[in-house]
């Protein structure tokens, strides 16, 4: 008695050869399949991603659109003692750190949340953002990362398993890597 070895998956259509000449058809065949598309685990898949992306690119300098070095600091704000970085956005860490996500809101088919700075630097913020600078945004690169989150997201409800979720608050200096 010989054993066979299974591969690995399953089966859930069967392979089949044409019949009778015909080459194309359809079949339809319930396998007990079934996908829990929550809008909950897209959007903190999504919202961590940005929070991730955010964060490191106020740690390393990067435009968070992906598009070259944020612009360098003048010489007096380079000058300030106790600054933790000669990065724009980043003097003491509170706005990459702090930078965080709402709790998301969800009724299973919608959900959302609101990703946000902390409100100390918002005249900071807004500031960079008369003179052009945009250290917190959606656009190029940051928006690449969040889609990618999304697709990852959609793979991981589609694998069967059990998707962890957290709908609570998150602060970007707590988003796992």
């Amino acid at each position: 008695m010989s054993k066979q070895r299974s591969k690995p998956g399953t089966e859930v259509v069967p392979a089949s050869n044409a019949v009778d000449g015909v080459e194309w058809g359809g079949r339809t065949i319930a396998a007990g399949f079934s996908v829990d598309l929550d809008a909950a685990i897209l959007v903190d898949r999504m919202s961590e991603a940005l929070l991730r992306h955010l964060r490191e690119s106020l740690l390393t300098g990067e435009r968070p659109d992906g598009a070259g070095e944020q612009a360098p600091l003048s010489a007096r704000a380079a000058a300030i003692p106790g600054r933790q970085s000669q990065h724009r956005g980043y003097r003491t860490g509170v706005l990459a750190d702090e930078l965080h996500r709402s709790a998301i809101k969800s009724d299973g088919r919608t959900a959302s949340c609101t990703v946000a700075p902390p409100p100390s630097r918002n005249a900071y913020l807004a500031g960079e953002r008369r003179r052009g600078r945009e250290l917190l945004t959606l656009r190029g690169a940051a928006g690449e990362a969040v889609a990618a989150a999304a697709r990852a997201a959609v793979a991981e409800m589609l694998s069967g398993d059990p998707v962890p979720k957290d709908r609570g608050e998150v602060a970007a200096k707590d988003v796992e890597k």
